[in-house]
């Protein structure tokens, strides 16, 4: 019997799929299911997953068929669509931040703590995600690989690794 999992983590949900048997199973994990009730996560960048797969496909035939012009009109069109949906959510979420809080029963100082957390996330999502995962895409689409990856690896031993160790040590 041959068991393997593997696992995509994306920002707000998670993605996993169980290969068991020769079934392909892919389950959608959502933050208010009861099976992931410890796991709350954040769903105002679903507007930016939804777009992002339609950045790749339109930039890609775009590219494919030599139109360089339109992949830029609607890299910039759909970027511009996704940051307004996030926004939009990323407004309902400041605005509901502290009645959100309360499904979790924390103390008073945690709940500050959270609230200023979430509310944090809100404004910097509404205007941070969709060029850092937008901008990629459409290089990705168009073949340019090799950038993209760089930057990535780049950004996560330096912002992620090496931040990590600072914030951990060092202050």
């Amino acid at each position: 019997m041959l068991w393997t999992k593997f696992a995509l983590p994306i920002d707000s949900y998670t993605v996993a799929g169980i290969i068991r048997r020769n079934e392909l199973e892919i389950e959608l994990y959502c933050p208010l299911s009861k099976r992931n009730k410890n796991k709350p996560r954040c769903c105002n960048n679903l507007p930016g997953f939804a777009i992002n797969l339609a950045i790749v496909s339109v930039v890609s035939v775009c590219v494919g068929a030599g139109k360089y012009d339109q992949a830029r009109y609607y890299t910039r069109r759909l970027c511009r669509d996704a940051m307004i949906g996030i926004s939009c959510l990323s407004i309902i979420l400041y605005l509901s931040a502290p009645i959100l809080v309360t499904f979790f029963n924390l103390g008073p100082d945690a709940a500050q703590l959270t609230i200023q957390i979430v509310r944090i996330h809100a404004v910097a999502s509404a205007f941070l995600w969709m060029p850092a995962f937008g901008v990629p895409n459409t290089l990705r689409a168009a073949g340019d690989v090799v950038w993209p990856m760089s930057v990535a690896i780049f950004s996560m031993w330096v912002f992620r690794v090496v931040l990590a160790y600072v914030f951990t040590y060092v202050c």
